[in-house]
């Protein structure tokens, strides 16, 4: 399983849909000195290492605080549109989020994936 995929120079522009489909490792255990029970991981889309414009983090164990993540098929994914003004993030199920654009990013050169995601597929729409 990768626990760390980075994509850089990507030039991607407004109105971009970034598709992520993966599975979370269902038998991941914590390691030494990490804050936060796992199974997590962590997407982040930015200018660069340092200029990231959204960092999106799923912790499903914290403090003994158990919850459960149902879905009913293998096929979920995630997708990220990168608008002008906006990150949105529509989840399996329909749920949907958006984040702010505070860097008021024009393109979107980096991308990072990390902790306990294995990769399938990744699509730029």
């Amino acid at each position: 399983m990768a626990k760390h995929i980075v994509a850089t120079n990507l030039n991607l522009q407004p109105e971009v849909r970034i598709k992520i489909v993966g599975d979370i490792a269902p038998d991941t255990k914590p390691q030494d000195g990490d804050v936060f029970s796992i199974p997590s991981f962590r997407i982040e889309l930015g200018k660069d290492y340092g200029d990231i414009g959204l960092h999106f983090s799923t912790h499903f164990s914290h403090a003994n605080d158990i919850k459960i993540i149902v879905y009913s098929s293998r096929n979920d994914y995630i997708y990220i549109i990168f608008e002008e003004k906006q990150f949105k993030v529509k989840l399996p199920g329909g749920s949907e989020f958006t984040f702010p654009n505070h860097l008021n990013l024009q393109l979107i050169n980096f991308l990072e994936i990390t902790k306990d995601f294995k990769l399938r597929m990744l699509s730029f729409e």
